[in-house]
């Protein structure tokens, strides 16, 4: 009897045994796999601006014009003189162009501001700043000559005076284009009558008209008037009828006679080609 308990406890210890066996090794359930989360990729840094040289004209304060930008005789103009420390004004119909000039300075960097213009009054006043380069930047090491353009639209001729922020007046040089003829251009083929347009700045606004043809014949001669005298530049559009020429080419030229000595003055002229 003893050894029939004795094999009962010892059957159901196995039992016991096993079971806890199956528990520990509880197959692997098939649980949902759980995509791995992208990392957003960092986003890359703005690129850094780089230091760049200020190099001359300096074009701060009202902003300014290249020389390649202006008329071929406005440039020339400017080009002779834009070594020479001071201001320039070339007086045209169309546009008042004027350049400071700051000079010879040991390197690049260098700028002009324009600070304030005053075109109301007479003279007019336009003041300027001459700025070095900063300590830290970047410049050219070579001597350099900055300069400033900038045009003025105006109908008057005047006197300019240029000023600095401390009052130091810089040498101001004119050059004043009294007439300016739009209509006929260069080589133009000219009917009869013909058109003239253009503007000038005339006494009394009184100017003549003349046609030439290509052997200094006289073909017309007209007194005409502008729609403003001098100092203003009056402008003119009219026909004129001119006798016909006897070579093909010639030429338009517009004048007046002056105030003092009665004398021919010449303002303007212009290539033409007759039919």
């Amino acid at each position: 009897m003893l050894i029939k308990n004795l094999i009962a406890v010892l059957l159901i210890a196995m039992l016991l045994l096993i079971s806890g066996c199956a528990l520990l090794e509880e197959p692997e359930r098939n649980l949902p796999q759980t995509p791995p989360q992208e990392r957003p990729e960092p986003e890359p840094e703005p690129p850094k601006e780089p230091v760049e040289a200020v190099e001359e004209p300096g074009l701060a304060g009202l902003g300014g014009i290249s020389l390649r930008d202006l008329p071929e005789p406005v440039a020339e103009w400017f080009e002779e003189r834009k070594d020479i420390k001071g201001a320039y004004v070339y007086q045209h119909p169309d546009h008042v162009y004027i350049m400071i000039a700051a000079g010879e300075k040991p390197t690049g960097g260098h700028k002009i501001e324009v600070k304030d213009i005053n075109l109301e009054d007479f003279p007019r006043v336009i003041t300027i700043e001459f700025v070095p380069p900063a300590p830290e930047a970047i410049v050219t090491q070579a001597i350099t000559y900055p300069s400033f353009v900038m045009s003025v639209v105006t109908d008057t001729i005047a006197d300019y005076v240029v000023k600095t922020v401390d009052d130091q007046e810089l040498t101001v040089e004119d050059k004043i284009i009294v007439a300016a003829i739009d209509i006929p251009k260069k080589d133009e083929l000219l009917e009869n009558p013909m058109r003239l347009k253009g503007k000038i700045a005339a006494f009394e606004a009184m100017f003549v008209a003349r046609i030439y043809d290509a052997d200094d014949n006289l073909l017309e001669e007209q007194i005409l008037m502008s729609d403003g005298g001098g100092p203003m530049w009056g402008r003119f559009d009219v026909e004129i009828e001119y006798q016909k020429p006897n070579t093909n080419s010639g030429r338009i030229e517009i004048g007046e006679f002056s105030a003092e000595d009665g004398s021919y003055k010449l303002r303007e002229s212009v290539d033409v080609r007759f039919r």
